[in-house]
């Protein structure tokens, strides 16, 4: 069960296997964990809409990202 307040109060969930450490930063789209999973260690990005993730990470695979396809969970 998720006990955070706010989008910005999410440390300490586990999300899809993945531990939210700590908050890197929060912006227009949501916020932005450093996670953990075992060894590996990745940017989580938590927002309320999935559009919002959606047309980021659509924006940025277009510029940077030809060989990568991001992973997209999302909460109901």
């Amino acid at each position: 069960m998720i006990r955070a307040v706010t989008i910005k109060d999410l440390v300490g969930v586990d999300i899809r296997g993945y531990h939210l450490n700590r908050l890197i930063g929060t912006g227009s789209y949501g916020a932005v964990y450093e996670s953990s999973a075992g060894s590996e260690r990745i940017a989580v990005k938590a927002s309320i809409r999935a559009s919002d993730v959606l047309n980021e990470a659509a924006a940025l695979q277009r510029m940077y990202y030809y060989e990568f396809t991001p992973k997209y969970f999302f909460h109901d």
